[in-house]
């Protein structure tokens, strides 16, 4: 785990959630579905995060593609949180058919 990773983790335990993150195994990939760093889970949510401290549109295309196409249940999200390093916060990104910002 790099340490905006750490930051990201961090911040969704205060925030009370369950936060589980892939098993490190150099025969694995490193995230969970090709997609995701974590997943946090709430009483009420669960949540698909990628965290980067590049931009979304900065990432390979098949890497955006395979997460707008990625199934969205109810009560999930997929977001992806870009680290500003001058501001020192997350900036989040929901992803569905388009990317929005929150």
């Amino acid at each position: 785990m790099n340490k905006t990773e750490k930051i990201a983790y961090e911040q969704l335990k205060k925030e009370g959630y369950l936060v589980e993150r892939p098993r490190v195994s150099k025969w694995q990939p490193q995230d969970f579905f090709y997609c995701w760093d974590f997943i946090a889970i709430d009483k009420t949510e669960i949540r698909f995060i990628q965290v980067s401290s590049k931009y979304f549109s900065q990432r390979a295309r098949d890497d955006q593609e395979r997460m707008v196409r990625f199934p969205r249940p109810a009560s999930t999200s997929k977001e992806y949180w870009r680290w500003d390093k001058k501001k020192e916060i997350f900036i989040v990104q929901k992803i569905g058919k388009e990317v929005e910002t929150v």
